[in-house]
């Protein structure tokens, strides 16, 4: 009877390491597609009126597509290390993300204010 709950215990424990491994992976491809529709959104939006912009956004959604891929083809039991691995792109990836518009709302900041002097020199 002992027998039967220890190896009872130690499967249960083999399904939950399984499920964990599997959870991990996951998480990852869940925070990968809307990061990706983030950069779709914002490619699909400075694509015709800033080209330099929806150029860099289209390398790195090249990029994040390929991370996706690599964590799809990526066996189910992804060791620690390889977790940080594919979780550290990511995070680089976000932070590009924020970079990105964040140089794009300092260049139409520079335009509007090169504009107003433009128009102070008319007066």
């Amino acid at each position: 009877m002992k027998t039967a709950l220890l190896a009872l215990a130690i499967m249960a424990a083999l399904i939950c390491a399984i499920e964990a491994q599997y959870y991990r992976r996951s998480v990852l491809i869940g925070r990968v597609r809307p990061l990706i529709r983030d950069y779709e959104t914002h490619y699909n939006r400075h694509r015709q009126s800033n080209r330099g912009l929806a150029d860099r956004l289209d390398r790195e959604l090249r990029i994040i597509r390929e991370l996706e891929r690599d964590l799809r083809g990526a066996s189910y039991n992804l060791d620690y290390w390889r977790y940080q691995a594919y979780e550290e792109r990511l995070i680089r990836h976000e932070k590009r993300l924020k970079e990105l518009l964040r140089e794009k709302i300092q260049e139409e900041e520079l335009d509007v204010d090169s504009r107003d002097d433009d128009n102070d020199d008319e007066y």
